[in-house]
């Protein structure tokens, strides 16, 4: 079965109708939702979401152009469901304490 994913092309500075489409679809928290904002508006070309089917991927680009967010499907080499998680991009060590904490 084919895949697709869901990239944005543009994010506005407004930070609310990003926020809410992305907890509609993705259902990720209000603190994860901004992070992913403050990305895809400062990375530019942002994939959100990959390895979902064409009606998935349809319906998260009209949540998103419903936002005023200008997206676009496109043929996606992953072949399970994945979201865009900024967080990933972080290198983690312990502490001298034991505890887990970015660099």
């Amino acid at each position: 079965m084919d895949r697709y994913q869901v990239q944005v092309q543009g994010v506005p500075s407004d930070e609310i109708p990003f926020v809410r489409a992305m907890r509609i679809i993705g259902e990720v928290s209000l603190a994860d939702a901004v992070k992913i904002h403050t990305h895809a508006r400062n990375a530019g070309g942002t994939v959100l979401v990959a390895g979902i089917e064409r009606h998935v991927a349809d319906h998260v680009a009209a949540a998103f152009t419903a936002a005023g967010i200008a997206v676009s499907v496109h043929p996606s080499t992953v072949a399970s469901p994945m979201i865009c998680r900024p967080q990933a991009n972080v290198a983690y060590r312990r502490s001298f304490l034991g505890a887990v904490v970015s660099d």
